[in-house]
């Protein structure tokens, strides 16, 4: 008999428990938090105030009617007890000030902006100058005032989110369907935002526009809850189908919008968010990583190599790629190459053979590659799709002249970290780097091996640094000189690719090869798929480089051969060095950073002036500066003329 009840009540339970599912999920979201929407009476606000009323925490309206706000307050209470309603006028300092003084001792921690007043006419230059003034001192000025005292409040509890409604009429540049006030104030508003976000960020609030562009926002629906006469009630709901074919609903929008409201902070902060992203449950993922602006790319190619003196038939030219010849297997394929197909390409969709035997190789789906002709084109194109113009990076300093380059012509900011040195170890300053993101910052680019130390990451570091960055930046490692790397090392960067990460690696430092400049991008399938979209159908390889990469991909031996020559070579330069008292830090890589008694100035003229010409760029830490290392006879050369006096 009791065993019959205990079941009987698990039964209630359960069924209980699904009814109302959300209820119990939402708990984990806005329990006890208060929420404040402004102009929560009627359209938009009063559907997000709706939706609220579900959770258990404490809602707070706005309006400028006192009628239509205790209606709105009693339609809200029905489901949720915990609502109050306040007269607000937006247009008056007083009103403002009163409203703040009521809720002073409230700990507020979500402020919805949804309080907007409509213009009258749309042609700028026939309105009336005050209509136009007391347009944007509701949209604007009583905005901005409100929000201060707001902030106020957030900053003293260290916690908030700030959300702002904004529309495409903020990216009208005529009258001809928007009216002028509903430009320059959606306008405002979202620079607004940029502003805000960047000021309170370290106060734990983040603040965002959501731009509601998913078709014509009206709330012209007939309320039907009241009509009793059947006959009627089927045709308003007729009529209300027909309308909603033409606008969207405000409980609509809502249903787009919650995913952005149940975001953290740092997640929101300095975003432009529009329903549209949101049509699409995949899309709703990689709003947080991805900024809606960025979807179309654009293609510039552009290389280039520094030498202060152009290689003669005498000179020996020494960089950072491979210093031996290419292979018998790559000899091969160019003599018995037919030509004729070298201007046959392929679209650089994941699909090609090329890409089946790098994932094959490296344990991964053919979905998460993606190629490009050569590594400036892909640094280029992954930073035009994840940083908007005048956000940041943050790197390791130095950076590249190429990756300068880039990130000047795309406006794009670069803030700087330092190495941190440990004995002979040299690795970036993770800490530092932490203490740099702020609401600007999209994306933090490393390079594995370093292009100025050539040591690799270490795995303990950087899943230290990888636990605390913000779950919305992006991680990029550059691994284009890894084929060069001829120690085994704990670190293998394909384990972090689904957690933010992208891996950039190239065939061109390996092969021997000049042309063969070929670049992929390894990354999660919905990373990839985002580069892949923008990316296919302007960027392809040639036949020539694939069956080229291939041939080099799958000669295994002739990459252990090399390895093992600068293996021993390495080990024999690091003597060299210490006989002649010149500093080092051991690399992992085909370059080594050394201290010379000389400037770098002066052993790049001395060798110039022996037939060596060293490739270099203005990248140095302290008095340390990266060598690249060419064949025996060279090196030796190299080593003397940085130990002489003269």
């Amino acid at each position: 008999m009791y065993k019959l009840l205990i079941i009987i009540l698990l039964l209630i339970l359960v069924i209980y428990y699904f009814k109302n599912k959300e209820h119990f999920v939402s708990k984990e979201v806005f329990d006890d938090q208060t929420i404040l929407i402004t102009g929560g009476t009627r359209g938009l606000g009063f559907a997000i105030a709706k939706y609220f009323t579900r959770y258990d925490c404490k809602l707070l309206i706005t309006g400028i009617q006192k009628d239509k706000m205790q209606y709105a307050v009693n339609i809200l209470r029905k489901k949720n007890k915990n609502v109050e309603g306040y007269v607000l006028d937006l247009s008056d300092k007083k009103s403002i000030n009163d409203f703040a003084k009521l809720i002073d001792k409230k700990k507020i921690d979500i402020l919805i902006n949804c309080a907007y007043k409509k213009s009258k006419r749309k042609e700028l230059s026939s309105s009336n100058p005050g209509d136009i003034m007391s347009d944007l001192n509701v949209n604007i000025s009583g905005t901005l005032y409100l929000n201060q005292k707001i902030i106020k409040n957030m900053r003293y509890y260290r916690n908030g989110k700030i959300f702002f409604i904004s529309s495409p009429s903020s990216k009208a540049h005529d009258t001809l369907v928007y009216k002028s006030s509903d430009i320059i104030s959606k306008h405002a508003i979202e620079k607004l935002t940029d502003l805000l976000a960047y000021e309170n960020y370290k106060y734990k609030i983040g603040v965002c526009t959501i731009r509601v562009d998913t078709g014509i926002f009206s709330d012209s629906q007939i309320d039907t809850s009241k009509t009793n006469n059947k006959t009627l009630k089927k045709i308003y709901n007729k009529t209300n189908s027909i309308v909603s074919l033409f606008n969207t609903s405000p409980d609509d929008i809502v249903k787009f919008i919650t995913p952005i409201l149940k975001m953290p902070y740092h997640q929101i902060n300095g975003k432009l968010y529009t329903t549209r992203m949101f049509d699409n449950n995949d899309n709703e993922a990689l709003t947080k990583y991805v900024p809606q602006s960025q979807i179309l790319l654009q293609k510039k190619l552009y290389s280039q190599t520094k030498y202060s003196k152009t290689p003669g038939n005498n000179d020996t030219y020494v960089n950072k790629q491979n210093p031996y010849a290419m292979s018998k297997s790559m000899e091969n394929t160019l003599k018995k190459y037919n030509f004729s197909k070298r201007n046959k390409n392929f679209k650089t969709k994941n699909s090609n053979i090329l890409a089946k035997h790098i994932t094959s190789k490296l344990k991964l789906d053919k979905e998460q590659i993606v190629f490009f002709k050569n590594e400036h084109d892909c640094i280029k194109n992954v930073l035009k799709i994840l940083v908007p113009k005048y956000n940041n990076i943050v790197t390791v300093f130095p950076l590249s002249e190429r990756f300068h380059f880039i990130t000047s012509e795309m406006k794009i900011d670069v803030k700087f970290t330092v190495f941190s040195v440990y004995d002979k170890t040299i690795q970036p300053k993770y800490k530092h780097i932490h203490n740099l993101i702020n609401p600007k910052t999209k994306v933090v680019y490393l390079s594995n091996p370093n292009i100025l130390t050539g040591q690799t990451l270490i795995k303990k570091d950087f899943e230290e640094y990888l636990n605390k960055v913000p779950d919305n930046i992006i991680t990029i490692i550059d691994e284009t000189y890894l084929d060069l790397v001829t120690d085994k090392t704990t670190f293998n960067s394909l384990k972090y690719l689904n957690e933010n990460v992208l891996v950039i690696r190239s065939f061109s430092n390996l092969c021997a090869y000049e042309d063969l400049e070929v670049t992929y991008v390894l990354g999660s399938e919905k990373f990839i798929e985002i580069i892949n979209d923008n990316n296919s159908r302007f960027n392809q390889i040639s036949k020539l480089n694939q069956d080229l990469a291939l041939t080099c991909f799958n000669d295994t031996k002739y990459k252990e051969r090399i390895h093992k020559k600068l293996n021993k070579e390495k080990k024999r330069i690091y003597k060299k060095l210490e006989s002649n008292d010149i500093n080092y830090f051991p690399s992992n890589a085909n370059y080594i950073l050394i201290e010379p008694n000389k400037t770098q100035e002066q052993i790049i003229k001395d060798c110039e002036n022996n037939n060596i010409i060293i490739e270099h760029e203005n990248a140095y830490y302290d008095n340390y500066w990266s060598l690249p290392l060419g064949n025996s006879e060279t090196n030796d050369r190299m080593v003397d003329l940085l130990s002489s006096k003269f």
